[in-house]
């Protein structure tokens, strides 16, 4: 018999390539690789768990873009980094624009050129 858990850990990878996998994909995956005879109830609560966990790491991943934003400063002095978000209730990632110093003063170069 096998734990949500375990199953969840062990579907993880196929719900990061496909997050709707089918209930019926993870109880044929179950049987096929293990030999063990899986719920639809607890495929569906092993396909969440997993979810939950791939989910999760955007979420994580989303957070630290002000922390990567400021790493690109610190590291590039002179740069220009912008991080726009939609202005709704519900705080959603827009776009990230970076201007590197040596991209900036190519383009005065070339302006100041005529070219």
């Amino acid at each position: 018999m096998l734990s949500t858990k375990w199953l969840s850990q062990n579907i993880e990878n196929c719900v990061r390539e496909n997050p709707n996998i089918k209930l019926g994909d993870i109880m044929n995956r179950a049987y096929r690789k293990w030999n063990a005879g899986v719920s639809k109830q607890k495929a569906s609560r092993a396909r969440k768990v997993a979810k939950n966990v791939v989910e999760g790491s955007f979420k994580e991943q989303y957070r630290r873009l002000y922390d990567w934003c400021h790493e690109v400063l610190r590291t590039n002095p002179g740069s220009t980094v912008q991080l726009k978000r939609s202005n709704s209730t519900v705080i959603i990632f827009a776009t990230v624009l970076i201007y590197f110093a040596i991209a900036i003063a190519i383009a005065k170069h070339f302006r100041s050129k005529g070219r």
